[in-house]
Parts: structure tokens; C-alpha cells; sequence
């Protein structure tokens, strides 16, 4: 309600469309709110405007003429404080009667997505472009909450940001002459996977969502980013694994030395700027994609905006972004020092290409050539980006949350195969100097993207045990190392060699109601001493893991702790075993990294062995 009372037109829209008296509001408001209530949406108002004014620079650009702006004018709130007015989308509740027929026949928008419906089998080369639209005379019952007002939000700055573009690509894509040669030469495939790529950037593909497609989604979305946290939150092991890989893959493809040297100056002052290492690529998009790892992958800011900053949903959103700051900053590390030493050496070939010309005009170059190779070695969370999986709705979402390196490291396999191909084909037409480059790059990316994380994981989290032959461990590794990359395929993969098959991050929900089920059908027996650690740490994981997104870690550290306390069968005995228990549940199963370090330092292997 206080978001409609920033202006003069919203205000007068608001009233005729609930037929309501202006002093029966302005009483409620005085009764219901506070100041800080009128502070919040005031400051909203103020990134409404500064989104506005992005939208209006892309139009004078691309057009020529703007929209108009909403008049804003001083007025004074219920509190006794002076407003300067604001802007904000106006927003009618098409659950209720409305009197318009467009209204009537809107279709849910899935808040998740980053543009809005196009409207049902229609397309039409350009972004949703409902902000420019001059605002009418019609009134009716507006949407008293601020569900949808993230999508609005995101929908302008998409359509400001991207507009350009998918214009002038569908031009591009729509062209006979074009299509022809994809078709010719890539096939049909290709040209619809383009197609539909597209029909992405514009939101024109999103089909019909009905009001009950709407509250299934937010189920599985709901469910999906929890289990995400549950799964990764405070995950040393994760971090272990991808920290490592991503490493690996900035260094295969801007060189050792360079990264390692970065890798010192993150931590350094430049003593003529005074900038920090660490801070030296906080311009770049794909690093600020990353340093809002938690917006990207769980969607955190959107639900804040919709549910507060207070109760469950503000407990639950601080827990799901500040237990993710391991595999965040496993990530960061690396690709900030890749970024950097991208950047550095970009400019300096620029300062040698163009001598005497300030290196402020070819800055944004080499920030394009930087963020370029970072999405190459890491992938980009960008909607242009993503795979298709990627940008269908929360169900696909399942399957892929974290395909974003996975998705890259696919791309990488694809490449070497093309340029060990190519490589030969110049050997054969006696080009050696080009064949050894093509064969080079191609043995950087098998060894980034294949072999070098199959060494992490099995260092991390074995999977040969002490009774598999060299042959059978071998297997297991190859197996495992060439199909992480393909969804569906690398769960039949994963099951084959671990004895469970998962279907997405739901199955692990069903997973885990199915595990608490069991503990309990023991009985009484379910909570004696030897027992009792077991369902405590299973129904945790079902009830706060799955419906709240708390690391399984704290399910794991209670077991570990009933047992040491009880002195059950797997009560840890050694300080390594406590590690396990606590990190993964199993005190008697293999150590990580810091596990064997672990050993080492105590002597634990030695009597182990």
C-alpha cells in the first residue's frame, strides 16, 4: 500500500480501484506502519528511478525520443514527515475481478524468470517493453504485496540492458540467407537450438503459466534452493574439490605464472593507486556476478524484497547466503587473480599496439577481454550463457543448479575434440606449427577439464577403496571424469559406481524423508543410545535441511557429538575420525586432504596402516 502512495497517479489508482475513502487509508497507514516502513519504500522508489533512467539512456540511444516520467510532487506521510514522492510500477491483482479484458486474460508471470510472457505463440523480436508504455485512465484492485515487484524490477533492467541486442540478433538469426547456412552447415538441430536460445533472451518461450504451474514452481523453487544449501552450505569438501578445479582451468588458460602472481597481489596495495589486489576487478560483470554468488544461485535478494528482513524468511536467507561463503570464495579466488592477470596483460599488448593514446579509451577492451576469458575458464550465471536446461522453469532448475562450471567444462571437452580434429587435419596439410598450436590447446582443456578434477575428487572424495584392483579404480575414474558434464547421464553414472541413482536435487529430499521414515519404523529402538544419534542427524537433515536449507554439517556435528558422548559403535576415537564425522558423517570413511594431513600430524596413519 505505501508502495502507491509515492505519487499523485498512483495514489488516484489505487483509491478508484478499491473504491476506498482517501482518509479510511491514510488512517490505516498511521495505525499499521512505521517510518521505517516509509523509509524502505522511499529508498525503493529511488532505485526505481535510477532503473527508469538506465531504460530512458538505452531509448534516446537506440530511438531517439523517451518516455515520459511520472509526476512526482512533496507531500507529507501519516507520521508527520515531509516525502518527496516516488515511482512504482503500477501492479494489479489479476487474481480478482478485473474490469479490463487484457487484465482478465494475463497470464501468471513465474517471478523467477528474468523477462516477462510475450503473450501464447506469438514472437516478436524484442524485450518486454511495458515500462515505456504511457499509463492509461483505467483503476482497479492493485497486488497488495511485493511478490512480483522483483520481476518488474528485473524485467526493466533486462529490457534496458539487452534490448539492443536481441533486436539486432534477431535480425541476424532471422535472416533466409542465414538460416540457410546453419542449416546447410551445422543442420537443423543447431538452427532450432538458436532458435529457441533466442525465444530465451526475449521471454517469448515461456508458454501459458497458470495459477497452479505459478505455486508449483515456487514449491520446487523453494525446495530446490534449500536442498542447494543444504547440500553445499558450509561444505568443506566442496570447496576442496571446486577450488582447486577452477584454479586449474584460470591456469591453463592464462598461464601458471601469471595467476600465481596475481594470486600474491590480491593481497597487495598498488603503491601509485593505493587500489588493493583484491579490489582491482570489482568492475568487471562476471566478478560482481560472483561476488553475488547468493543472489545468483539461491535468489536470496528477490525474496528478501518479498518477505521482509524479518522471521523465518530473513533468518533463512542470511543462513543460506553467509553458509555458502565457502564454494563462493573458492570460486572468487581464483577467477579474481585470472581476471587481473587477463586484464594487466590485455592492457599492456593494448599500450604497445597504440602508443601516446590514454589508456582510460582502451580500458573497457581489455575489461571485455578479461571478463571473456574468465566466462571461457569458469562459466557465467548471465542468462546468455546459460545452457538450456538453465533457462527453463524451476523443475530444470533441478537438475542443473550448479551446472554453471559443469556446463563450461563440457564446453571445454567439445572444444579440445574439435581442435585435436583440426590439429590433425593440418598435419596432413603440412602445417606443423599449427597443428602443435591446436594440439596444445586441446591437451590444456582435456587436462582442465577432464583429467585434473578427476585427480581432485578422487583426492577429496575417493571413489577406489582398498579393495579395488588398478584396473577397477581406473575405471572408476575414467567413468566418473567423463560424464560429470552431462545432467541425467552422470546421476545413472554416479549411481552405478556409489549403488544410488539421484534424479536432481528433489531426489535427495525424497532421499532424505525416505532415511527418517526408516529410523523411525525401528520404534522405540529409534531413540535408545546406540540409535538415538542417527535419527536425530537424519530427521534434522529432512526438517531443517530440506524445508529450511541447514547444512547437513549440523546434522553430521550432532551425530558426531551423541556418540562421543553415548560411546556408541561409531563413536570417533582418533582426532581425524572426529574431522569425518563431523564433515561427513562417516567417522570410519576415507580422510580428504585434511583428513590425511590430519593422520599425518597425529600418527593416525601409521597405525591405521
Amino acid at each position: 500500500m505505501i508502495s502507491d502512495m509515492g505519487s499523485e497517479s498512483n495514489r488516484d489508482k489505487f483509491l478508484r480501484g478499491w473504491n476506498i475513502d482517501p482518509e479510511v487509508v491514510w488512517n490505516y497507514l498511521k495505525k499499521n506502519t512505521t517510518k521505517e516502513d516509509w523509509d524502505f519504500i522511499e529508498h525503493l522508489g529511488e532505485i526505481h528511478s535510477e532503473i527508469f533512467d538506465l531504460l530512458k539512456d538505452m531509448i534516446r540511444d537506440e530511438h531517439g525520443v523517451v518516455p515520459d516520467s511520472i509526476a512526482l510532487e512533496p507531500f507529507v506521510d501519516p507520521h508527520g514527515v515531509t516525502r518527496k514522492g516516488w515511482y512504482s510500477p503500477m501492479m494489479y491483482d489479476i487474481a480478482l475481478l478485473q474490469m479490463s479484458k487484457k487484465l482478465t486474460n494475463t497470464q501468471l508471470l513465474d517471478i523467477n524468470t528474468a523477462t516477462g510472457l510475450m503473450g501464447n505463440g506469438f514472437l516478436k523480436h524484442t524485450t518486454a517493453t511495458g515500462a515505456e508504455i504511457e499509463r492509461t485512465a483505467y483503476a482497479g484492485p492493485t497486488d497488495l504485496s511485493l511478490a512480483r515487484l522483483p520481476q518488474k524490477m528485473t524485467q526493466v533492467l533486462y529490457d534496458a540492458h539487452m534490448r539492443p541486442f536481441v533486436v539486432n540478433t534477431g535480425k541476424f538469426l532471422r535472416d533466409p540467407r542465414i538460416r540457410d547456412a546453419i542449416r546447410i552447415n551445422a543442420g537443423k538441430a543447431k538452427l532450432d537450438a538458436l532458435d529457441s536460445w533466442l525465444n530465451d533472451m526475449i521471454g517469448a518461450s515461456r508458454g501459458q503459466i497458470t495459477a497452479a504451474d505459478s505455486a508449483f514452481a515456487s514449491v520446487v523453487e523453494f525446495l530446490r534452493r534449500n536442498i542447494a544449501a543444504q547440500l553445499i552450505g558450509l561444505s568443506i569438501r566442496t570447496a576442496e574439490k571446486h577450488g582447486p578445479s577452477a584454479m586449474i582451468a584460470s591456469m591453463a588458460d592464462v598461464g601458471v605464472r601469471n595467476v600465481a602472481r596475481e594470486m600474491i597481489n590480491l593481497a597487495r596495495t598498488d603503491p601509485k593507486t593505493m587500489e588493493r589486489g583484491w579490489n582491482y576487478s570489482n568492475e568487471s560483470l562476471e566478478i560482481q556476478r560472483r561476488t553475488q554468488h547468493f543472489v545468483d544461485q539461491f535468489g536470496g535478494q528477490v525474496e528478501m524484497l518479498r518477505f521482509g528482513s524479518r522471521g523465518f524468511k530473513a533468518w533463512r536467507n542470511w543462513m543460506l547466503e553467509h553458509s555458502s561463503f565457502m564454494v563462493a570464495y573458492s570460486d572468487l579466488l581464483s577467477t579474481k587473480a585470472m581476471w587481473n592477470a587477463s586484464h594487466k596483460d590485455e592492457m599492456a599488448r593494448l599500450a604497445e599496439e597504440r602508443p601516446g593514446v590514454d589508456p582510460e579509451t582502451y580500458r573497457g577492451e581489455a575489461m571485455d577481454i578479461a571478463d571473456h576469458d574468465v566466462r571461457s575458464a569458469h562459466g557465467s550465471t548471465s542468462l546468455i550463457s546459460r545452457a538450456g536446461l538453465m533457462r527453463k522453469g524451476a523443475f530444470g532448475r533441478n537438475f542443473v543448479t550448479f551446472y554453471t562450471y559443469f556446463g563450461q567444462m563440457l564446453q571445454r571437452e567439445i572444444e579440445a575434440a574439435w581442435r585435436s580434429r583440426w590439429a590433425v587435419k593440418n598435419l596432413k596439410e603440412g602445417d606443423k606449427a599449427l597443428a602443435w598450436s591446436n594440439s596444445k590447446r586441446a591437451a590444456a582443456l582435456i587436462a582442465s577439464s577432464t583429467i585434473a578434477p578427476a585427480i581432485v575428487e578422487e583426492l577429496v572424495a575417493p571413489l577406489c577403496t582398498k579393495k579395488d584392483s588398478w584396473g577397477k579404480c581406473v575405471g572408476k575414474e575414467v567413468a566418473n571424469a567423463t560424464t560429470m558434464t552431462i545432467p541425467v547421464v552422470r546421476e545413472v553414472v554416479h549411481g552405478l559406481l556409489y549403488g544410488e541413482v539421484g534424479m536432481g536435487m528433489m531426489d535427495t529430499g525424497f532421499k532424505e524423508a525416505s532415511v527418517a521414515v526408516k529410523d523411525l519404523a525401528h520404534g522405540a529402538k529409534a531413540f535408545d543410545n546406540e540409535r538415538f544419534g542417527t535419527t536425530m542427524r537424519d530427521l534434522e537433515k529432512l526438517t531443517l535441511g530440506v524445508f529450511a536449507g541447514v547444512p547437513d554439517v549440523v546434522g553430521d556435528g550432532l551425530k558426531t557429538i551423541w556418540d562421543s558422548m553415548h560411546r556408541t559403535k561409531e563413536t570417533p576415537r582418533t582426532p581425524s575420525e572426529v574431522y569425518k564425522g563431523v564433515t561427513t558423517g562417516r567417522p570410519r570413511g576415507e580422510p580428504d586432504i585434511i583428513g590425511q594431513g590430519i593422520e599425518a600430524i597425529t600418527g593416525e596413519k601409521g597405525r591405521r596402516q
